[in-house]
């Protein structure tokens, strides 16, 4: 499976009116092959332009589940959480091998492990 990302109207972060937002994506539920994106300066509509590869059988991408991540990136202290969306991959297990879909979906709050499982 390939995943291109891109964000749009992110909240500025920062006193500059930007942020320098990049992305982790995981496939869950066991957090399989995370991976980041490099870090964009000053946006608040970046476009990640990288591919991002998971080696999943068909079958098995029907089972999971896409995890992104968007934080700002912060020299200085933590890096700050956007939000996160998650993209359920059953529809996608149909599709010819190499076929592009697109899907835009709205950031939500990030929760961690322990605060989904409360």
């Amino acid at each position: 499976m390939r995943a291109r990302v891109q964000a749009r109207d992110l909240v500025p972060r920062e006193f500059s009116g930007t942020a320098d937002p990049f992305c982790r994506l995981c496939l869950l539920p066991d957090r399989r092959g995370q991976l980041q994106s490099r870090v964009h300066r000053r946006t608040l509509c970046p476009e990640f332009e990288e591919e991002f590869v998971f080696d999943v059988s068909p079958a098995e991408l029907a089972r999971r589940t896409l995890e992104i991540v968007v934080l700002d990136y912060d020299r200085y202290s933590h890096d700050e959480c956007v939000g996160q969306v998650h993209c359920a991959l059953d529809q996608l297990a149909a599709l010819p091998p190499g076929e592009c879909v697109t899907l835009w979906k709205g950031l939500a709050a990030y929760k961690t492990n322990s605060e989904v499982n409360h």
